[in-house]
This record gives structure tokens, sequence and C-alpha cells, in this order.
């Protein structure tokens, strides 16, 4: 009998452990069908790397619905390398090179091809996104330095993924909250030449809970090194429509 009940615990253990690990690799993913978009701008306040505008072509894929959050970097990699803890916060305080073996990590995991997103990706997502989102309603979808009202850069935070709308695509802090990693090197003038060369300095996005609005439209690039760690920095998941597995 003893035997018996120890087999029934063991079992009920392990579809326990079962469970909390599907939960946690159920990874969300949105649809985006590809197309054409201008890329780029020409506005006043755009950077010198914004110009010129340029059409770009993006094959349809699929974008993570939230960052990747604490809780499914720790269960990938087992320790959590952030500032700012909670499990259902941003993972952030990952260079890019982490971010690459998470992913190689995750995909044995789950038999998935995740990846980072394109800076294309990420742009024309965005640029169908901010449909939803003005500057008279941002406080509702993005966490910036005017949705934190009085708070200084010293006590100013990340937030819980999801927390806050999601936008036309159905994505969730895909401006502001924390900054993401894509997966291209960076070339201030790719945009003249229509490529640049594999380098250490790599691409991110978005902007970030610290940041305020000017800061965070949605042509706006910024690139570090890839072994740089920062308390503002994390990652979405991408992947190709023509997988299989979404």
């Amino acid at each position: 009998m003893k035997k018996i009940l120890a087999n029934l615990f063991i079992g009920l253990t392990c579809a326990i452990l079962v469970g909390c690990k599907h939960d946690v690799y159920n990874i969300g993913m949105v649809y985006i069908s590809g197309g054409n978009f201008l890329m780029g701008s020409e506005e006043i306040d755009a950077d010198p790397d914004e110009r010129p505008i340029h059409s770009v072509y993006v094959k349809d894929f699929y974008l993570a619905k939230y960052e990747v959050s604490q809780e499914l970097w720790k269960a990938v990699m087992i320790h959590n390398p952030s500032r700012h803890r909670g499990l259902d916060y941003p993972v952030e305080n990952v260079s890019w090179d982490d971010c690459q073996k998470f992913i190689e990590k995750l995909n044995n995991i789950t038999g998935k091809n995740y990846r980072l997103p394109t800076e294309e990706e990420w742009e024309y997502a965005v640029s169908l996104s901010c449909k939803t989102i003005n500057k008279a309603n941002i406080t509702s979808y993005v966490w910036c330095r005017a949705s934190v009202g009085k708070q200084t850069r010293t006590n100013i935070t990340s937030h819980k993924v999801g927390s806050l709308k999601s936008d036309y695509l159905g994505l969730y802090d895909i401006i502001g909250n924390i900054n993401e990693w894509c997966s291209n090197s960076y070339d201030s003038l790719s945009y003249i030449k229509g490529f640049s060369n594999e380098n250490d300095e790599k691409v991110f996005r978005g902007g970030c809970f610290a940041n305020e609005e000017k800061y965070l439209r949605p042509t706006n690039r910024n690139h570090i090194n890839r072994h740089t760690r920062h308390y503002t920095l994390g990652l979405r998941l991408a992947m190709d429509a023509s997988n299989e597995n979404h």
C-alpha cells in the first residue's frame, strides 16, 4: 500500500511539474502578415541614421505578445540576472550574446525555432501597432517617463509584462517598459547603403521606462556592444511564419 501511495505521489508531482513547464513555455505569438512599408523618418526630430525613408519588404512572421519574462528566462537559464526582480516582470540586464544562448536552449526544450526579430520586422510591427497609440492615450499603452508621474530616474523601474493595454496587433509593451534587442548589426549608413556588415554593435529598439516620450518614436534606432548588459535592455521573441510548430 505504501509503495502504491508513493508511486501515486511521484506521478502527481511529475504531472504538476509538467503542467508548470507547459505554462511557462506556452509563449503567445501574434501572426503578422508581411508587406512593403516605408522605413525611417524625415521628421525634424529624426536622427541622421533614420534617414532616408526607404521601402522595405517584410515576410510574414510571428512576434511574441509579451517581452520575455523573468519566469521564462529562469526556467531556461536557471539564474535571473535582472535588477528589477519579479517573475512576471521582463528579464533585463542581458547581453545580445546572453539572448542567443537563451534562445538556443529554449528551442532545444520546445522544439521550436524562436529568434530575435530583425530591425525591419520590429519597425514594421510598430508601424502597424501604433495605429492605436498617440500622445493623448500613450499612458494607457506605454510605460515611460510620462506614465510614472513625479518619480525620479533613481526609483523608476520596469513593470509587469502586459499590465497595460495591448496595441492594434495585440502586442504588449512593444514601446516602453524595456528596450528590446534585435538581430541586426548596427551601421549608421545602412539606410543609404541598403545593408550593414556583421559587427559587434547590435541594434535595440523600443525605448524604456526611463525614457521621455520624444525618445519613443517608432523609427528611433539605438545600438550597443553585443556583450553589454543593462537594466533597461531585454528581448522579445520572433519566429518565421514558415515554421509549422508555432
